[in-house]
């Protein structure tokens, strides 16, 4: 397991993976006939986001979809974390900094 862990390319690997059966999950939600069928894609999409999520917090595609998906939940303040999160971990990258003003201007109602 700590092999794993410390293996950024793995990490990243499979982030991308699960991140990308989530955007199927998410679809499916998204255009489900019956009913029944979008609360429980949309909740296995955000449990696949969250889990690519936490293989790889500085992937873009994971932060973003991660993000997404919960302020479309009305969940902005677990937005807010997860791109927070990202923005602590990988303070080079601006767009997680940017990511993180959007969502406090969100949630701010301006």
């Amino acid at each position: 397991a700590r092999a794993f862990v410390q293996d950024n390319r793995a990490c990243k690997s499979f982030s991308k993976l699960r991140s990308a059966i989530g955007g199927v999950y998410a679809w499916r939600s998204a255009n489900a006939s019956a009913e029944t069928e979008k609360p429980r894609m949309l909740a296995e999409a955000d449990f696949a986001f969250r889990q690519a999520w936490a293989l790889c917090p500085t992937s873009p595609e994971a932060v973003y979809r991660c993000a997404n998906l919960l302020l479309g939940a009305g969940r902005k303040d677990d937005a807010l974390l997860v791109a927070d999160t990202a923005a602590r971990l990988d303070p080079s990258n601006p767009s997680f900094g940017h990511l993180c003003r959007e969502l406090q201007r969100a949630s701010s109602g301006r």
